[in-house]
């Protein structure tokens, strides 16, 4: 039940004060008592939460507010398809390797995870069912035609919408692509916002909305592995958030 759930985080911690604390498959589905976690995970810097029932963001930021040395971080496996909201307190200013395969995690909350872990250098986001990469540093209200704008990158940003809207995948669906739908409808209605605030404010002077995505620059691995990405465009895009992208791993993605 979700007491003895909550209890097996709290068994491992108390046994010492680790470095390194793996609790794979342990049915943790919350944090619980804060002071407990401060007092025993202050030092951890590597924690493997793999295959256990968290599904809430909110839980896995307390989880690692009392962690502010850790390092590296395993939720693979863990249901995490739910909203991400900015955490009040947590810092996780020394995480550089993150590990959420096979989590479902949509790419617009990725977004949100980047400007959250400024120091990440390696992130793995494999087996999570993608079909197109969403996430842009073009933006996606700037007018193709407008003096003075970037023509090629408006003219890329247009062919990617293009794509998405009218081109289907080389591959055959599968029930699992639907996780995607939800994410590119909601990307879809957060640009018509946009567009819409820009229309208004036509007639008076006012600077243009900000970037989708800011690039981040720590990233040097990226592991992609057996996701459902079959056009080399959505690769390109992925060089524009990670410029300096050393490794990217693409195993069992259907490319042509």
């Amino acid at each position: 039940d979700e007491n003895n759930s909550s209890s097996v985080f709290f068994l491992f911690c108390f046994c010492s004060t680790p470095q390194l604390l793996i609790l794979n498959d342990c049915n943790i589905d919350r944090a619980g008592e804060p002071e407990d976690l401060k007092k025993k995970c202050r030092i951890v810097k590597e924690l493997d939460l793999a295959q256990n029932k968290l599904n809430n963001w909110n839980e896995v930021f307390v989880i690692l507010s009392h962690m502010p040395r850790v390092e590296f971080v395993n939720l693979s496996l863990n249901h995490l398809t739910g909203p991400i909201q900015k955490p009040p307190v947590t810092k996780m200013d020394h995480l550089r390797n993150l590990v959420l395969n096979n989590t479902k995690l949509e790419w617009c909350s990725v977004e949100k995870l980047l400007r959250l872990l400024p120091a990440l250098e390696e992130l793995h986001l494999s087996l999570n069912e993608y079909t197109h990469v969403l996430i842009d540093t073009v933006n996606s209200t700037a007018k193709a035609g407008d003096a003075g704008g970037d023509g090629p990158a408006a003219a890329d940003a247009t062919s990617n919408n293009n794509t998405k809207d009218e081109t289907t995948p080389a591959t055959s669906h599968t029930p699992e692509d639907t996780n995607m739908s939800s994410c590119s409808c909601s990307s879809s209605s957060s640009t018509v916002q946009l567009s819409d605030q820009q229309n208004s404010a036509d007639t008076s002077s006012v600077e243009p909305p900000p970037l989708q995505t800011d690039p981040h620059g720590g990233v040097r691995k990226l592991h992609l592995t057996g996701n459902y990405i079959s056009e080399w465009g959505e690769i390109c895009r992925i060089g524009r958030v990670f410029p300096q992208l050393e490794a990217l791993v693409l195993a069992d993605c259907p490319l042509r």
